[in-house]
């Protein structure tokens, strides 16, 4: 596990900072990322989550983005802020699990992972590629998008 680093996280006019730690992946045999982000450096508990993994590809799929139901950390804009910092850490393109993948179980988009997405590409920030069922990050961090 990594030092904690700091994330800016923004949602409409609102700013908030979080801290995040993240592991990369132990070996090829488990070639999985984690990213948990918390509002104080000092809390363990619950945790804004996001686990991804490297493809054949060359590129980072997110397996697992969520807040676990924990009013600290819906609705502020962490999501696009964790997708963007994953990019960063990983230095590959970062796209989404597929809506519906019956060959692999861990390949599924769910409808909030949707929701996310889709306003990432009402933001210019994400393509949606029909064919793969895929998205795919291609903007900047939101707290510098200037959109």
């Amino acid at each position: 596990m990594k030092p904690t680093s700091t994330l800016i996280a923004g949602h409409t006019q609102a700013e908030y900072y979080y801290w995040y730690t993240e592991q990369d992946p132990l070996s090829a045999a488990d070639p999985n990322y984690t990213i948990h982000v918390r509002d104080s450096p000092d809390y363990t508990d619950a945790s804004f989550e996001l686990t991804a993994v490297d493809t054949e590809c060359g590129r980072v799929r997110i397996t697992w983005i969520g807040h676990h139901e924990n009013p600290r950390y819906m609705r502020k804009g962490i999501a696009p802020a964790v997708i963007a910092e994953l990019g960063r850490l990983c230095g590959k393109p970062v796209i989404s699990s597929k809506k519906y993948n019956p060959a692999d179980p861990t390949d599924r988009r769910t409808d909030d992972a949707d929701k996310v997405w889709r306003s990432l590409v009402d933001k210019k920030m994400a393509v949606y590629n029909q064919s793969e069922d895929r998205f795919r990050y291609v903007g900047v961090h939101p707290a510098s998008a200037t959109l």
